[in-house]
């Protein structure tokens, strides 16, 4: 049985979450027939890429589109696309794994005459940042870039635009997928619920586990579902539930945290402790961040706004540093629990002695 991601993955532009400009620029291009050969999607996990990758591909290879640019999702080759079944016209490689023979027979393929339904062939790369450290494999994927015969098409994905080679975006289309908006996860999560036959309307607590899921789930549709699957198997549907089975904790709760960090109340903080891993960690760094941008003048949106609303004013020194520290994480191949309590009571020492320095005690 397919998990909620899958079972309720978009099949058609009108149904992706968070990126209509994208969605309306491809409807147009699906209608006109005029995709670019190479269309490369960069963007956080969990924000769509697979989800475009697939229909994208399908627009280009199927023949019973709708007026609107949509695939029909019922033909052969869509379904071929759809459940991801061996083809000679269209194909998926994680880069994780491609090594320089893998891509001489990716060559091969790609020159090779298509003998199909379609006289078109799709190659999708996902994980494109896992060719960084390859240059061969890289050098010889670049060959393959550089010239594709006119019915051949090329997706790439990638969640770090910044270790993927500027030769190879240079050869491609860019689309730049942002976060999805929390409105938009809360919207797709309720919609979910409800074709689960799941009552969220009537139910305060059940709206209140909805909007803290689509609050933590950092921009990410898919670690949103997923949690939510967790909620409905296991009957998850408090946020006390949410923080002592998930690790998931709500709005006021990141608050709270924040306000004791920042004014070094070790005692407030001293429960909180318990708390702290990755994700937390994330979610700290984007407090702080739209703390840092509101002290020095950059608009927030309203959305980023209610974030830090009733987050108590410090002075900038004291959101730098602690920023400073936490990104001060990223050097580390791999982050302990240790080393996450170790940065954070670090960063909460500092600001209390800051605190204590700036009152004269």
């Amino acid at each position: 049985m397919p998990n909620l991601y899958q079972k309720y993955r978009p099949l058609i532009f009108d149904d992706v979450q968070g990126h209509s400009v994208i969605c309306k620029e491809f409807k147009k291009r699906s209608i006109e027939d005029d995709f670019p050969q190479s269309i490369y999607l960069t963007g956080y996990t969990g924000v769509g890429k697979t989800t475009l990758q697939r229909i994208v591909a399908r627009c280009i290879l199927c023949k019973n589109k709708d007026d609107q640019g949509n695939p029909c999702n019922k033909c052969e080759i869509c379904q071929t696309v759809i459940h991801e079944q061996p083809s000679r016209f269209y194909y998926e490689y994680d880069c994780t794994h491609i090594n320089i023979e893998d891509v001489r027979i990716i060559k091969e393929k790609v020159d090779t005459k298509v003998l199909a339904q379609t006289n078109r062939k799709v190659f999708v790369f996902d994980e494109l940042q896992q060719l960084y450290g390859n240059a061969k494999a890289r050098k010889g994927f670049l060959k393959i870039l550089e010239k594709p015969s006119s019915n051949t098409f090329f997706i790439l994905g990638s969640m770090d635009d910044s270790k993927v080679d500027n030769a190879l975006k240079d050869r491609a289309t860019t689309y730049k997928l942002r976060d999805i908006p929390f409105k938009d996860v809360a919207f797709y999560l309720k919609a979910v619920c409800e074709k689960e036959g799941i009552d969220i309307i009537n139910s305060a607590e059940k709206i209140e586990t909805i909007m803290t899921i689509a609050q933590s789930c950092l921009g990410s549709l898919r670690n949103a579902i997923a949690t939510l699957e967790r909620c409905i198997y296991s009957e998850l549907w408090t946020t006390e539930a949410l923080k002592k089975e998930l690790a998931i904790l709500s709005k006021q709760s990141m608050k709270n945290y924040v306000n004791a960090l920042l004014t070094g109340d070790v005692e407030q903080f001293h429960e909180m402790l318990q708390d702290i891993d990755n994700k937390f960690i994330e979610e700290l760094r984007l407090y702080l961040n739209l703390l840092f941008k509101k002290k020095i003048g950059l608009k927030l949106n309203r959305w980023s706004l209610s974030r830090i609303n009733g987050i108590k004013e410090v002075d900038v020194q004291v959101i730098q540093n602690s920023l400073d520290k936490l990104f001060s994480l990223l050097h580390y191949p791999y982050v302990s629990q240790t080393l996450f309590e170790f940065v954070v009571i670090n960063i909460l020492a500092d600001n209390k002695e800051y605190h204590r320095k700036k009152n004269g005690n």
